[in-house]
């Protein structure tokens, strides 16, 4: 993985990390294989850069745990009532 700035994207290219706008909505995932459309749009962000991933590089793990669909433990217990 290293970090490639803007004008220097190539199609081809795979995103190391993800891609989120300023709302948090994600734009691109990691892994993205760049288009030109992409590198376009990506240079609209007014980016420095982004990471990368090396032609050969397996997709690195990420480093915060996947969220699970159970029932988180706080939703299990009723909500207090303060009568208004």
């Amino acid at each position: 993985m290293h970090f490639v700035k803007t004008e220097d994207l190539c199609p081809g290219m795979r995103l190391a990390k993800p891609i989120y706008n300023r709302l948090g909505v994600l734009l691109y995932e990691r892994n993205t294989e760049l288009t030109p459309q992409g590198i376009n749009s990506i240079r609209k962000f007014s980016l420095i850069g982004i990471y990368v991933l090396d032609p050969a590089e397996p997709l690195p793990r990420r480093w915060w745990p996947e969220m699970s669909l159970k029932t988180p433990s706080w939703a299990a217990y009723p909500r207090k009532s303060y009568g208004i």
